[in-house]
């Protein structure tokens, strides 16, 4: 007995193969206005923020160009329907944000950013998470788009691990 302990004590474990090739996520980004039941465009920070946010977890941001008109796609399932069709099956993620201003404290103001994250690919059900960020910015004149900035590289993390939870269960 005490033999087959001291062997396995001098056993190495070896650690699972890792890739180096980052992962091609197909992404689709949203911004909606509540207050203006406008859509608007994704900010370009955003957009860099989530692509470093993704590389640094050995993922590759392959955005997906929607138009204006993917947010008249029917339910959120169609759209995931939708961005998979584009996407040949592929691992893919929608962003949905949404941006509220809440209040004023201080002479700053606070918002609130939901994010509704979907993971999916051609071979399993879809993982969903909606995720609420608070930020404060500190002029009234800042809008949704600069609220999205601000938060992200929060909403980029918040999105990885999404994904790597979501490849980590084998889907």
């Amino acid at each position: 007995m005490v033999l087959i302990f001291a062997i396995m004590g001098c056993m190495s474990a070896k650690a699972p193969p890792v890739s180096t090739t980052p992962t091609a996520v197909s992404t689709v980004i949203t911004l909606a206005s509540p207050e203006d039941d406008a859509h608007l465009s994704t900010p370009d920070a955003v957009v860099s923020a989530l692509q470093d946010g993704f590389s640094n977890n050995g993922l590759s941001l392959e955005r997906v160009a929607a138009g204006a008109s993917f947010t008249e796609i029917g339910t959120r399932a169609h759209r995931a329907d939708w961005l998979l069709k584009q996407s040949g099956g592929a691992l893919s993620v929608m962003i949905e944000t949404e941006a509220r201003p809440r209040s004023q404290l201080g002479g700053r103001f606070q918002w609130e950013v939901t994010a509704t994250i979907t993971v999916a690919n051609g071979e399993s059900a879809p993982l969903v998470e909606v995720v609420r960020l608070p930020i404060t910015l500190p002029h009234v004149h800042q809008g949704e788009e600069d609220a999205l900035t601000a938060i992200g590289t929060r909403l980029a993390d918040k999105a990885a691990t999404l994904i790597n939870r979501y490849q980590r269960s084998g889907s």
